[in-house]
């Protein structure tokens, strides 16, 4: 015996925050963790771009 089971689609009005997820207003963030984070991976990201140029260079000069 087969059973058959049947669902309501999901609409967007139906889709709402739960009471316990806090609601995010406007200029209440916030955003010195980002902004660390963020200089942080810009600081590693240069560092691994002059890495990178002296490996090149030191590969150009020993005829690699």
């Amino acid at each position: 015996m087969a059973t058959t089971v049947t669902t309501t689609p999901v609409t967007p009005a139906d889709i709402r925050h739960q009471p316990s997820e806090p609601v995010h207003t406007h200029g209440e963030m916030e955003v010195r963790a980002h902004e660390r984070t963020f200089d942080g991976f810009v600081r590693f990201l240069t560092w691994n771009a002059v890495l990178i140029a002296v490996i090149l260079i030191f590969l150009a000069l020993a005829n690699a």
